[in-house]
């Protein structure tokens, strides 16, 4: 074989063994299909965003600028305050990001009433459209950042650098999607409205998933992270379950900047 030959195939040999143990490991596996689906939908929110401004309401180049003004700003608000409400009220990973998601599907819940004519909001103005941004802003970077971590406790230690490059193909397989069936709707409907109601669906399905299928704790021990020993003493392992929490909140403060 070519020496290229060989490299293409070890690549794709590399990726299918990841993938297979990947979804040796039920916890993980599902948290990949979900983040498979709802990050294809808030990626897709972004584009779908300035394309909704631009035809729905003939946003001017200006008036994108000022969105784009407020939506960077907020990304880095939301994620110091998303760490800060995570420790004030010690929450779990997955309860912030599944926090986040909701918001998600209120946005684009919001935006589906706008099909109603009768209805006078729906994101149907620019102040609308800009309250839409800063809402979007102030969450994007803080679901990237939280799923990170709650991936990384997923992971086989010591096969970090694997998991996440799945975790990155993962992300990027599914971003054509969002844009093909918004383009489609808008082809079929004449409108980018009904975008928002595939939106809805392709948050609330895979969060429902991750809600009730997603074990944290379990993905851990499963993993080799989490050791747990059924004659450790309860306090024990609360102290454990402390330093595991306090882990979380350090790598919160490490990834406060949103990802593109």
């Amino acid at each position: 074989y070519h020496p290229r030959l060989l490299v293409i195939l070890h690549g794709w040999r590399s990726v299918l063994h990841t993938l297979r143990d990947v979804f040796r490991y039920r916890n993980t596996g599902i948290f990949l299909i979900c983040y498979f689906f709802y990050s294809d939908a808030f990626s897709t929110i972004t584009y779908f965003g300035v394309l909704f401004a631009q035809e729905s309401l003939c946003f001017a180049v200006t008036q994108q600028a000022i969105m784009l003004n407020i939506f960077w700003p907020a990304s880095v608000i939301g994620n110091y305050f998303y760490i800060w409400l995570k420790k004030k009220f010690n929450l779990r990973t997955k309860t912030v990001i599944l926090m986040n998601l909701a918001v998600y599907a209120i946005l684009c819940l919001y935006g589906s009433l706008g099909i109603i004519d009768a209805l006078p909001f729906g994101l149907k103005t620019s102040a609308e459209m800009y309250i839409f941004a800063a809402v979007h802003g102030l969450h994007v970077g803080a679901l990237q950042s939280f799923q990170r971590v709650l991936f990384a406790d997923l992971t086989i230690p010591g096969r970090e650098t694997e998991f996440f490059s799945l975790y990155a193909i993962t992300d990027r397989g599914s971003s054509w999607l969002g844009p093909l069936v918004v383009g489609i709707i808008k082809q079929s409907t004449g409108s980018f409205r009904a975008g928002f109601v595939y939106l809805l669906i392709m948050l609330v399905l895979p969060s429902l998933g991750l809600a009730f299928f997603v074990d944290h704790d379990q993905g851990m021990i499963d993993v080799g992270r989490l050791l747990v020993d059924p004659e450790i003493p309860e306090a024990e392992r609360q102290s454990h379950e402390k330093v595991h929490s306090m882990r979380d909140d350090n790598r919160d403060h490490e990834q406060v900047l949103p990802h593109s």
